[in-house]
C-alpha cells in the first residue's frame, strides 16, 4: 500500500520446536491494493439480496485458493465476538461423597456476545471459539481451603492442550443471522461438562441463544473431596497469568484458519507486573457467604464475574470505575483479530538477527512502543463481584437474546444495536468514504486504530514527529528508525495513506448502473463488467450526470469512446478517465476567505439524510441543516434526536452557529498551516515536536483541528450528545497509566486527551467532512482572472479603457500529441523524435481563454 511498508520475509506462523521462535514476518503492516479493490467492489461483489426497503444482506467471506491471500486480501464480512464473560457460582456435583451425596464444585456459566458491527445484514454458519482454558487470568479461594492451602488458578483444571476450553455457538437454524449492528447472545443452556482437579482435561460446551440465570448447567469444576464438609465459600481472585493470559481463535467456517486473539501483561518483571494488574483492576473482593451443599446443588449461587471482550464494544469502565478508559477508535479498533501484546511480542512478532533471520531465543524479538501496557490494547478486561443471579453486573439480555455493547453493559446504559463500520453498498464517490475500510488487518502491534483515510490524529505512542514508530531490544535499549527491522510493523498509518491516496487519486463514480450490480457478482465474467460499464459510460457521454455530481465530463470526453477500445483493455479506464473531467467550482484550501469556507462546507444545508429503521432497514428521510452523516443510509437518526442510540451511531448535523464558527476556525488553521503545496498536506498533521505555545500543530489536521476547538464551547461542541454517552480518557499523569518506577507507554501523551466514544459515528470527525469536500478541492486555481488597464494620454487628458479576460489550465498538453492521460513525453517515448513533448515537461498543460469582456468604470 505504501512502499516502506511490505510482508516482510516469507516467514510462517509461530513454531516452537526445539526452543526456536519463528517469527511472524509474513504479517504485513497494512492491508494491500487487492483488499481496498475488494472493499471498494462490495457493492457488486457481496452481495446476496436488496429488500425493497433498502436493506443490504452480504455473503459471509469465504476462503480462497490462498490462504495467504485470503488471510490478508480480502475484505471479512463476519460477526466478531464483543464480549467473553465468565459467571462464577458455588455448586456441588453428585460424583463426591462429602455429605454422603455431594460434592464442592465451581460452576462456570460462559456468556459470548457476538456482534455485526456492520451496515450491512450478516448470516453465518454456526461457530466456535477455543481458548486456552490453563491461561485464563482468575484463580478461587475457597473454604474450606484447598488442600495445598493456596488459591487455585482456574488453569489448573485444564491441561496445557491448545483450545482446551470449547465454546460453540449453536443457534437452531444452523446459522447465525445478524441484522446491521445487531448483538446476539449465547450461553450453555441444555449441556453441562465436568472437569476435575485430579486429572486435568480438555471440553467443548455447546451454547445456544439467550441467557437463562439461576440453572446448574454449564461447566463444572470439581473440586477435591475433604471428608465431613457439607458447606462451600468461595472466592475470585485477579490472578496475572502473564504469557498468554487470555489466548483464543475464533473459528469460522468456510474460513482458512482462526481469528486469533493474544492479550498478554508484562512479565519479564514479575514486580512490575503484579503492580501494573493491580493498579488496573484493583484488589479483590472479599469472600461472600458460605452455602449448603445440598442447596447449591439444584440451585447454585454466584460469586463472581470475570469478562473479557473489545474495549471498543465494552466501556465498562463506565459503570465499574476501574481500569483505564482510552481514546474510542484512536487506540481501539472494532476488527482487532490478532494481537500480540505484553512481553509475548517480543518473540513473535518481528527479529533482530540479520544472519539467521529468526528469533532464537525468547525475548530477542523487538518490543514495540506501546505493546507493554494494556491501555493501548483493543481489548478490556473487569472483574466484579455478584450478589445473585439479578446482579447488575452480572450478564445483561433483553427479551431478544440481544446483550449491551459500546456505552455500557446493561439496558439503562448500553445499546443492543450499533453499527459503527460501513461496507459500501454504492459505489464509493469520495476517497474519504474509505475511511470505513479496515486498512490494519492483522497487524498485531499497536496502535490498534480505525477510521484510517481521511482522518490524521497522533497516536500517543507513536512520534509526533515521525510516521515510524520506536521500539526497544532485549536489554531495553531505544532505538530509532535508522535501525528498524526489514520486517517492522509500526507507522502512523492514517498519515501514510491520506499520503498516498489524497495526492494521487480520487474517484470518479463511474460505474455501472445499480440494476446491473446483481449480475456483476464475484463469479461474473470480465467482459460482462466491461459491457456494463461501457453501456453507463454512454449515458454519461449522452448528458446523465455522474453519481458524484460534483465532475461532468468535458467536450472532448466523446473520443475516448469505449467502443472504440479492445474490451479487454476498458477496465483500465481510469488511467485515462481523469484527462476527461472537470470540476465545476473547485476550491482551492488556501483560501483565508471566511464566507468562502462557510459557502463551500454549507453545500448540504437542509438536506434530506436517508435513514435505515432497525430492525426492517427501511430507508425513511429525515432534513437536517447541515448533515455530515458517515454512511448511506445512515443507520440511525440524527445525533440530537435524543435516544442513546442515536447519539453514538447516528448521523452529526451542524448548526448555523457550529458552521460559523467552524468556517473561522479553519481559516485559522490554514493561516498556522499554510500555504498546502498538496492535498495530503492539508489532510495530515504536521510532524514536528510540540513547541510549547497554544497551538500543537502535530496532534491532527487542519480540519479536525477546527472541529476540536468548537469543542472548547459547549453550545458549539459537535459531538456533544455522544460525549455525554461516554468518559474522558484516563490522564496521561494517572497512575495507572505509568506505575511508580515503571515508565508510561505514552511517548506522545498529549495525543491520548480525549473520550472515550472519539470515533463513533455519532462524533464528526475530518473525514466526515471530506466526503464532500475532496471532490472539489485542491491546492491551486486551475481558472483564474485577469484584468487590463490601457491607458492612451493626449492633450484633453487620458484615455482609459479596462477589460477583463478568464483563463482557465485544461487537461491537454502544449504539445498535445501527446495524450493528456499519458505523461509529458508519452507512456512509451519514441527514440526517432527526440523533440516530441519536450515542451510538455517546460510548459505543462494548456492554458485557454474562456471569455472576455470590456469593464465599465463602475465595475473597477
Amino acid at each position: 500500500m505504501y512502499w516502506w511498508s511490505d510482508y516482510g520475509s516469507s516467514g510462517g506462523s509461530t513454531s516452537y520446536n526445539a526452543g526456536t521462535f519463528g517469527p511472524l514476518t509474513c504479517i504485513p503492516p497494512i492491508r494491500s491494493w487487492n483488499t481496498l479493490v475488494d472493499y471498494t467492489l462490495q457493492y457488486r461483489k457481496a452481495v446476496v439480496s436488496r429488500s425493497a426497503g433498502g436493506l443490504v444482506e452480504m455473503a459471509p467471506s469465504q476462503a480462497g485458493g490462498s490462504p495467504l491471500y485470503s488471510y490478508h486480501e480480502t475484505v471479512y464480512r463476519q460477526p466478531v465476538v464483543a464480549r467473553v464473560q465468565f459467571v462464577f457460582a458455588q455448586a456441588a456435583t453428585d460424583s463426591g461423597v462429602l455429605d454422603g451425596t455431594h460434592c464442592r464444585a465451581l460452576l462456570v456459566q460462559p456468556v459470548v456476545t457476538v456482534w455485526n458491527p456492520y451496515n450491512v445484514r450478516l448470516k453465518v454458519k454456526n461457530f466456535s471459539l477455543t481458548m486456552k482454558g490453563n491461561s485464563l487470568p482468575v484463580a478461587f479461594e475457597l473454604s474450606p481451603p484447598s488442600a495445598s492451602g493456596l488459591p487455585v488458578p482456574m488453569g489448573s483444571w485444564f491441561n496445557g492442550a491448545w483450545g482446551s476450553l470449547g465454546l460453540a455457538l449453536q443457534d437452531p437454524s444452523g446459522q447465525i443471522d445478524l441484522m446491521p449492528g445487531e448483538t446476539r447472545v449465547f450461553s450453555a443452556a441444555t449441556e453441562s461438562a465436568q472437569l476435575s482437579l485430579t486429572a486435568p482435561g480438555s471440553v467443548s460446551l455447546p451454547l445456544t441463544p439467550g441467557y437463562a440465570a439461576g440453572r446448574p448447567i454449564g461447566l463444572f469444576l470439581n473440586l477435591e473431596n475433604l471428608a465431613g464438609d457439607t458447606r462451600i465459600s468461595a472466592r475470585m481472585l485477579k490472578l496475572n497469568t502473564g504469557r498468554d493470559a487470555i489466548a483464543a481463535d475464533i473459528n469460522i467456517p468456510g474460513w482458512t484458519r482462526g481469528t486469533p486473539i493474544r492479550l498478554s501483561f508484562r512479565n519479564n518483571d514479575p514486580i512490575a507486573a503484579a503492580y501494573i494488574f493491580s493498579t488496573l483492576y484493583g484488589p479483590d473482593d472479599p469472600p461472600g457467604p458460605e452455602a449448603l451443599l445440598a442447596d447449591v446443588r439444584t440451585s447454585p449461587r454466584p460469586f463472581g464475574t470475570f469478562s473479557f471482550g473489545l474495549r471498543l464494544a465494552n466501556d465498562g469502565t463506565v459503570k465499574v470505575d476501574r481500569g483505564v478508559v482510552s481514546r474510542g477508535t484512536l487506540q481501539s479498533s472494532p476488527f482487532s483479530g490478532y494481537t500480540e501484546l505484553g512481553d509475548k511480542s517480543r518473540e513473535v512478532l518481528t527479529d533482530l538477527s540479520p544472519l539467521t533471520n529468526q528469533v532464537t531465543a525468547l525475548g530477542e524479538g523487538i518490543q514495540y512502543q506501546g505493546a507493554l501496557h494494556p491501555v493501548n490494547a483493543p481489548f478490556d478486561l473487569y472483574y466484579r463481584p455478584l450478589s445473585g443471579w439479578m446482579d447488575s453486573y452480572a450478564p445483561q439480555v433483553d427479551g431478544g437474546q440481544h446483550g449491551y455493547i459500546v456505552s455500557g453493559l446493561d439496558a439503562s446504559s448500553g445499546l443492543s444495536r450499533a453499527v459503527v463500520a460501513e461496507l459500501p453498498t454504492v459505489p464509493p464517490q469520495s476517497l474519504a468514504d474509505l475511511q470505513g475500510w479496515d486498512a490494519r488487518g492483522f497487524n498485531p502491534a499497536p496502535p490498534f486504530q480505525y477510521g484510517l483515510v481521511g482522518n490524521s490524529d497522533a497516536s500517543p505512542i507513536l512520534p509526533a514527529e515521525d510516521v515510524v514508530g520506536r521500539w526497544f531490544d532485549n536489554a531495553g535499549n531505544y532505538h530509532l528508525r535508522t535501525e528498524l527491522s526489514a520486517t517492522f510493523l509500526q507507522h502512523d498509518d492514517a498519515f501514510c495513506l491520506n499520503h498516498v491516496l489524497f495526492d494521487d487519486w480520487f474517484v470518479s463514480s463511474l460505474a455501472p448502473d445499480q440494476s446491473a450490480w446483481g449480475r456483476l457478482n464475484a463469479s461474473a465474467a470480465g467482459s460482462q463488467t466491461v459491457a456494463e460499464l461501457k453501456l453507463a459510460y454512454q449515458k454519461h457521454l449522452a448528458g446523465k450526470a455522474l453519481p458524484n455530481a460534483c465532475y461532468q465530463l468535458v467536450p472532448e470526453a466523446a473520443q475516448f469512446s469505449p467502443d472504440s477500445l479492445d474490451a479487454a483493455k476498458f477496465p483500465d479506464a481510469y488511467l485515462r478517465f481523469g484527462a476527461y473531467l472537470t470540476v465545476p467550482g473547485q476550491f482551492n484550501v488556501n483560501s483565508c476567505s471566511v464566507p468562502a469556507w462557510r459557502a463551500v462546507l454549507g453545500h448540504l444545508r437542509d438536506q434530506q439524510v436517508p435513514v435505515a429503521k432497525a430492525p426492517s432497514g427501511d430507508v425513511t428521510l429525515e432534513k437536517a441543516r447541515h448533515p455530515l452523516p458517515r454512511m448511506t443510509p445512515s443507520p440511525e437518526a440524527s445525533t440530537g434526536s435524543g435516544t442513546p442510540t442515536a447519539a453514538l451511531t447516528g448521523f452529526a448535523a451542524l448548526t448555523d452557529a457550529q458552521l460559523d464558527q467552524l468556517a473561522v476556525e479553519i481559516v485559522k488553521q490554514v493561516r498556522a498551516r499554510g500555504p498546502f503545496l498538496s492535498l495530503s498536506e492539508f489532510v495530515n498533521r504536521r510532524l514536528r515536536l510540540y513547541d510549547g505555545t497554544d497551538k500543537d500543530l502535530a496532534l491532527n489536521g487542519a480540519l479536525q483541528a477546527a472541529l476540536k476547538a468548537l469543542e472548547q464551547t459547549p453550545s458549539l461542541h459537535p459531538a456533544a450528545p455522544a460525549a455525554a454517552l461516554g468518559k474522558p480518557t484516563t490522564p496521561p499523569t494517572d497512575a495507572r497509566l505509568s506505575p511508580a518506577g515503571y515508565p508510561s507507554d505514552y511517548i506522545n501523551p498529549r495525543a491520548s486527551v480525549g473520550h472515550s466514544t472519539h470515533g463513533l459515528p455519532g462524533w464528526p470527525r475530518q473525514a466526515d467532512l471530506l466526503r464532500g469536500l475532496a471532490p472539489i478541492i485542491s491546492v491551486r486555481d486551475d481558472t483564474f482572472i485577469v484584468r487590463c488597464l490601457g491607458e492612451s494620454p493626449h492633450g484633453e487628458g487620458t484615455a482609459r479603457a479596462w477589460c477583463e479576460a478568464v483563463y482557465q489550465r485544461v487537461p491537454e498538453y502544449v504539445d498535445n500529441r501527446i495524450p493528456a492521460y499519458e505523461a509529458p513525453l508519452g507512456n512509451k517515448p519514441d527514440p526517432t523524435k527526440p523533440t516530441l513533448g519536450l515542451a510538455n515537461t517546460v510548459l505543462g498543460r494548456r492554458v485557454k481563454l474562456v471569455s472576455f469582456r470590456w469593464l465599465r468604470f463602475d465595475e473597477i
